[in-house]
């Protein structure tokens, strides 16, 4: 018959079992709850702060009344309960050393060190974080949250190396020095967008690290144009917005409807203010001393596809305007140059599918092997459970083949089940004061509001068809 798996936990990239830590809260215990939520999630506070949130989608209550609030769910429970330090086995007599201080390599320390093996991290950055700390805002992950949520990692004695930037010949001495290794490093380049005068883009990624570095403001009383439409250039509009410049436009070749940013970041953007303008594609920059003479290409929408979608035509029409500060944000892309193995045409790491690269002692996974859609933080995570296994075994002399077992087999819920009440969403600051810091914009519930939420799961799995 197999496992029984809830619609939730088969759209969950890492397999949290949603029904059950939500069983546990409905009986009030918290703690037991987290401590499941972090068999397979351990940064639980954090990743609900910034997921999409797949799980929700796949919520049986979506098609009747509103998904459970997952999300808000987890984010409760975690600022209640302290994050579960896991028992550790005798020590392995196994080094490893992990590339990489993002969520996915935060993430592999953790479970590679329940099995016993002595963990190095190194990341080029102040503090481990990774993208969290460094290409999130403060409205959105407040790094306290960040800091409380990774203090496992000096809990559990694993190694930090900070501000050490990897090279060819560093790497070549860590892949010497350790039994394996792993790259986890993330995209922290946006992709230089093709017009003439691109030099005079501003990395949009890079911006949101100066922010978190506290340097220099430099939109400040600015007419600033952001250029993309995934969370990131939101991110970078709404922080704009927070750094008090004159006026946020965002220009995207395509509507707002199909724009990759979740849905919520696209609203909330609007109502801080930022000025969207669709349907438009840079061609052209021409610096003026100061200003930037953004001219862009008129599109218009086409016929739909087999799948229902639009296809974008370009016109011949052309609209400009000046700004005096021009932000890509447009796809990323991983730099991994010290690593001299196998890379796909995309520039992602070439692996197998147990995460090893053409050197069978090298394993890679988060954004050094994902692209688009799968650069999430739970995907990400999800890929350190599976590599853990892969490379506990590999260090064991063991086989790395067929470690993951996907579930497959989907119970719903009884079909007398009642519904009886409608999804209570999160809280938020109102839009006047946000939109003048950088604190964070979700507001807590109530532990009475917690149960009520948890209560309406409706038990998928629990039943029989």
């Amino acid at each position: 018959m197999g496992e029984k798996f809830a619609p939730c936990i088969l759209n969950c990239p890492a397999y949290v079992d949603i029904r059950g830590y939500i069983d546990l809260i409905k009986q009030k215990d918290f703690s037991s709850a987290l401590k499941l939520i972090m068999k397979n999630l351990p940064l639980p506070g954090t990743v609900a702060r910034i997921c999409p949130h797949p799980c929700e989608m796949n919520c049986t209550r979506r098609f009747k009344d509103g998904a459970v609030n997952i999300s808000q769910l987890r984010i409760f429970l975690s600022s209640i309960e302290k994050n579960f330090i896991p028992q550790i086995k005798n020590d392995s007599g196994k080094k490893i050393g992990i590339i990489g201080g993002g969520p996915a390599g935060i993430c592999s320390a953790y479970f590679l060190r329940q099995m016993g093996h002595q963990i190095f991290i190194y990341d080029a950055m102040p503090k481990m974080g990774g993208m969290l700390r460094y290409g999130i805002p403060e409205y959105r992950l407040p790094k306290k949250i960040l800091d409380k949520e990774i203090d496992f990692l000096s809990q559990m004695q694993i190694n930090l190396i900070n501000n050490f930037k990897i090279d060819r010949e560093k790497f070549l001495q860590i892949q010497h020095d350790f039994d394996a290794v792993i790259i986890a490093v993330g995209a922290w380049h946006s992709m230089k967008i093709n017009c003439d005068g691109n030099q005079f883009f501003i990395d949009g990624i890079k911006f949101l690290q100066n922010i978190a570095l506290n340097k220099e403001n430099i939109v400040c009383g600015k007419k600033i144009a952001v250029v993309g439409g995934g969370n990131t250039a939101m991110d970078v509009c709404r922080s704009a917005i927070r750094l008090k410049a004159a006026s946020v436009t965002n220009i995207y070749r395509r509507t707002k409807n199909e724009m990759p940013a979740q849905t919520c970041e696209i609203i909330e953007a609007q109502e801080e203010g930022v000025i969207f303008k669709e349907l438009l594609s840079p061609v052209k920059i021409i610096g003026n001393g100061k200003n930037k003479t953004l001219i862009m290409q008129k599109y218009e929408l086409g016929e739909k596809d087999s799948d229902g979608r639009f296809s974008f035509v370009s016109k011949n029409e052309f609209e400009q305007e000046d700004f005096d500060l021009i932000i890509s944000a447009v796809s990323q892309k991983t730099e991994a140059d010290f690593f001299s193995g196998k890379l796909n045409s995309d520039s992602t790491i070439k692996i197998n599918n147990c995460f090893q690269t053409d050197n069978e002692k090298v394993f890679a996974i988060g954004d050094a092997i994902h692209t688009g859609k799968d650069r999430i933080a739970v995907v990400a995570i999800s890929d350190a459970k599976k590599v853990s296994l892969a490379v506990n075994n590999f260090l064991m002399g063991l086989s790395v083949e067929n470690l993951y077992a996907e579930p497959k087999k989907i119970i719903c819920p009884s079909a007398k089940q009642k519904f009886e009440s409608t999804r209570l969403e999160m809280k938020k600051v109102s839009v006047s004061e946000r939109k003048n810091n950088f604190k964070e914009i979700i507001l807590p519930w109530s532990e009475k509001e917690f149960l009520k939420e948890a209560m309406r799961c409706l038990n998928c799995g629990k039943h029989k068809k």
